[in-house]
């Protein structure tokens, strides 16, 4: 089943910035970006089964990472899915409670650049995601 790699923020530049690493890096030939986590979760809820690597920001309007992945746990989406929380913020208690959710891989602080990229890609998480 294909990886299909989804950027979820708000922010127009971050979007940008996100899809260029992404491509240079050969991470993924064409990204998906969504400027709501509503939007995504309706496309999502909208496709045929796929497995979906997420790169989501936290503090959004209407619909923040926190509610987005609250959405999909406990939706009856019938496609895989792994989430890379990047956002600015560098509260603990965000670190923490991400931990509390099994679909988070890595928790990445503003901005996402190539070497922090290498290194989640390395992990064995991510292996496990896309093996």
């Amino acid at each position: 089943m294909e990886i299909e790699t989804l950027i979820i923020d708000d922010d127009d530049i971050i979007v940008f910035i996100h899809e260029r690493i992404l491509i240079d890096c050969k991470f993924s030939v064409v990204p998906k970006s969504f400027h709501s986590a509503k939007q995504a979760l309706n496309y999502m809820q909208t496709q045929p089964a796929k497995r979906y690597l997420i790169f989501l920001d936290i503090n959004m309007p209407e619909m923040n990472g926190w509610e987005f992945m609250e959405a999909l746990t406990a939706g009856d989406l019938d496609k895989q899915f792994a989430v890379l929380l990047v956002s600015s913020s560098v509260n603990v208690s965000d670190h923490e409670k991400s931990k509390n959710y099994p679909c988070v891989l890595n928790y990445i602080e503003k901005p996402l650049d190539k070497e922090k990229l290498q290194t989640m890609k390395e992990s064995e998480a991510f292996k496990n995601f896309c093996a």
